[in-house]
């Protein structure tokens, strides 16, 4: 089965002997079996051992080779299948790194693009879509089925923690992938909420600039009679139709003030940061020059405080920089 990561890209699925097992006929009973590296797990009978050092099994009655090679074949099945979904989820997340960084280079670039941003959300809500039916079946592979293989307690135990350990390893890719795809949503959803902030403040303006049209209309209703002076009439008419647009310069003003107020606070913000960093770092030059020779390798002292000085005349060159922009 193919899933789409990226439009057409597509992935297939390789069955081959990477978790099989060896499984050895040994009818004749020809081979000694030591008990130090070789376990009984059959339950019926001795005619099963596995040496888990290997991975390898031997069968010492025919009648016994059919429910070991179904359970081999179970349990490589299993192993195989939770091996490529791990590997799927690496596809996913090396796609979604891609496409983060991309989304990196957008946000710096401060790209207002409105058709950009549509697309983005697009393109994040079918990868999710697309993982979603691999979720789906990745979910449903992760079932082990039973097989009729008479086994020993030990070995079952030591079997189920195999697979346990295998299917956890498996979830927790998968979880991985899925808060990689929360991640990478998050810019694009950021983004709706301050188009839709804008789109707010414009139907508040709009409506009341429709408010101000008709308080307009009943006024020039109300100057239409002949006991209202020609003069108050005109003082009127121009304060009514001044409004919207000292309203406006007022709502402008406030923004550009707003945002140089908040512009301000973080440059004094990173100001103050650099500042604790350039004075930790003097404290620790003169914690350096203040140690004793001896304390340090020939010569390795002078290049320690060689460094300190480059590291503190950077800091401040970038803090004077920085309250250039103030």
């Amino acid at each position: 089965h193919y899933y789409g990561k990226d439009g057409p890209t597509v992935d297939s699925s390789s069955m081959g002997p990477m978790h099989s097992m060896e499984l050895i006929e040994d009818y004749k009973d020809e081979i000694f079996i030591n008990n130090d590296t070789w376990e009984e797990i059959s339950l019926s009978d001795k005619s099963v051992y596995f040496n888990k050092g290997i991975g390898s099994f031997i069968c010492k009655k025919e009648e016994s080779f059919q429910f070991l090679q179904e359970h081999v074949m179970i349990f490589s099945r299993f192993q195989n299948r939770n091996q490529f979904i791990r590997n799927q989820c690496i596809s996913f997340l090396k796609l979604i790194r891609k496409k983060g960084l991309l989304i990196r280079k957008n946000i710096v670039e401060n790209n207002n693009n409105p058709h950009y941003w549509k697309e983005l959300k697009n393109e994040i809500e079918v990868l999710d879509l697309n993982f979603l039916e691999f979720h789906d079946d990745a979910v449903d592979c992760s079932q082990l089925p039973q097989d009729y293989f008479m086994k020993t307690y030990d070995y079952i135990e030591g079997y189920d923690k195999k697979n346990r350990s295998s299917n956890d390893l498996t979830i927790q890719y998968l979880d991985e992938v899925k808060y990689a795809i929360s991640n990478l949503s998050t810019p694009s959803h950021v983004h709706d909420e301050s188009i839709l902030q804008k789109e707010t403040e414009k139907v508040n303006d709009r409506i009341l600039l429709l408010s101000f049209i008709a308080m307009a209309v009943s006024a020039m209703g109300m100057m239409q009679s002949r006991d209202i002076a020609f003069e108050l009439k005109v003082i009127s008419g121009l304060a009514i139709f001044s409004l919207p647009a000292l309203y406006y310069l007022f709502r402008m003003v406030q923004k550009r003030l707003s945002i140089r107020k908040n512009r301000i606070h973080e440059i004094n913000r990173i100001i103050k940061h650099k500042t604790e960093d350039l004075e930790k770092s003097k404290t620790e030059l003169e914690t350096v020059i203040n140690q004793e020779d001896d304390d340090f390798p020939e010569g390795f002292k002078k290049e320690i405080i060689e460094e300190f000085k480059k590291d503190i005349s950077k800091n401040e060159k970038m803090i004077e920089k920085i309250k250039t922009k103030l």
